[in-house]
């Protein structure tokens, strides 16, 4: 029987106390992610400029059943 995960996101901008989600429609794992900072590195190139990021990814797992695995993946629009 399979489980449906339901997982709640935030904009990075917004800095707010998540609701607690609702028993009927979440398993209870809740996920955040904070974007801390970021900033330019050398060498300085217009078409291929490095950047070092800074963020807070959270996983809090509120449920009745272990959380065996999970996997994160970020990606940026411009190739940063």
């Amino acid at each position: 029987m399979a489980q449906k995960l339901s997982l709640l996101f935030f904009s990075q901008f917004d800095v707010v106390e998540a609701p607690s989600p609702a028993a009927d429609s979440c398993n209870g794992i809740f996920l955040s992610y904070a974007y801390s900072s970021g900033t330019k590195l050398k060498p300085t190139d217009p078409t291929h400029q490095p950047y070092r990021f800074e963020s807070v990814l959270m996983v809090l797992n509120n449920g009745d059943e272990e959380l065996k695995s999970w996997k994160v993946s970020l990606e940026f629009q411009n190739d940063e």
